[in-house]
């Protein structure tokens, strides 16, 4: 059946119009305008471009997308690592020492211990809201950095500290030190490419005190425990420093907050077999900086390497006990203005589901 040419023009406009968007290439529609023998070409229309979608049938399709930094993932983001740190303690105080009996020589100073470095566990859970608001939760920890030193002299040993005088031949300390960090915060994209972080957080820092005497060095004459649990709201940010949008690109992290603390010790003295406690709340400082390179080697799979520092403020550190507690008497107390420096390196492999 032929129809006239202006309706042959009408039906070619309206196919064009409604044929399927999810052709990859759109192909020209040929007719003849009325009165002449021309050929016209009608293309359908040019799909939008968009980061993060494509047209249906297109070489991916994704649904508004959760973003972490300048990635794009489907819901959120996963990542899970390593925290390799080291423990400074900052003693403002005189603490617990081990002196040389004949001259009072300094062989032990607990100030002068070194933890080194030690590997705990690292994880993020981030989900987006949307495009401009980001939830996450993170956890970190060491558990258990230690440190000992022993002394020993043939004229005698003297350990000062706690209201007491201890004599004998050989003494060693024992010091242990607990991290434990969880936070769940918002990330609001005030400006793009810097996210606010705005947040809950928790922090604990548990630690042990033990000093055994004599020449076999038994078990400990001396152990004094600590427990500090910080609780607040913390502020901060996590720009992209470079390379926003790039498979290679450096980020910083910087927060701090005010914390209430309710800080914990209890200290035994075995030979009295007597134990003596307290209690204190007050408020703790803790502040964080952060400096990392992120490397996207697939659309679903990042790895991140970096180095962090934490600095805490207002703890009740073990060995710090000793200016507090007079176990002469026995009397209680506790010493609260102790600060703690952690720094290291942290490496994560992130996932997006």
């Amino acid at each position: 059946m032929k129809f006239p040419a202006r309706t042959t023009l009408c039906l070619a406009m309206l196919l064009g119009v409604f044929a399927p968007l999810a052709a990859p290439t759109p192909k020209p529609c040929r007719c003849a305008q009325p009165g002449a023998d021309i050929p016209v070409d009608l293309h359908r229309p040019v799909a939008p471009t968009n980061p993060g979608h494509a047209w249906p049938g297109g070489e991916e399709w994704l649904f508004p997308v959760a973003r972490w930094g300048n990635g794009q993932a489907l819901l959120g983001t996963f990542r899970v690592g390593t925290a390799i740190l080291g423990r400074d303690g900052v003693h403002e105080e005189p603490s617990a020492r081990i002196l040389r009996a004949i001259d009072d020589a300094v062989l032990v100073d607990v100030r002068d211990l070194d933890f080194g470095s030690r590997g705990g566990l690292d994880f993020t859970f981030a989900v987006a809201l949307n495009n401009s608001l980001d939830v996450d939760l993170r956890y970190f920890g060491v558990d258990r950095f230690r440190a000992a030193a022993a002394a020993y002299d043939a004229d005698g040993v003297r350990f000062e500290g706690f209201g007491l005088a201890i004599s004998a031949p050989a003494q060693q300390i024992d010091y242990d030190s607990t991290l434990h960090s969880f936070e769940v915060g918002i990330r609001p994209r005030v400006i793009q490419a810097v996210p606010i972080v705005l947040g809950f957080r928790t922090v604990q820092v548990h630690e042990g005190f033990q000093l055994a005497t004599g020449q076999g060095l038994p078990g400990p004459n001396l152990t004094t425990r600590t427990n500090n649990f910080l609780y607040g709201f913390q502020l901060g940010a996590a720009p992209t420093l470079w390379g926003a949008g790039k498979p290679l690109r450096l980020e910083g992290m910087i927060k701090a907050g005010i914390y209430g603390n309710r800080a914990r010790q209890s200290t035994f003295w075995a030979p009295l077999d007597a134990t003596v406690t307290e209690n204190r709340d007050r408020p703790s400082f803790v502040g964080q900086l952060g400096l990392s390179v992120a490397w996207k080697l697939h659309r679903f799979f990042t790895v991140r390497g970096g180095y962090e520092l934490m600095w805490m403020h207002g703890l009740a550190l073990a060995p710090e006990q000793s200016v507090a507690v007079d176990l002469a008497e026995p009397q209680a107390g506790i010493f609260t203005s102790g600060s703690a420096l952690y720094q290291g390196a942290v490496a994560t492999v992130e996932f997006v589901f």
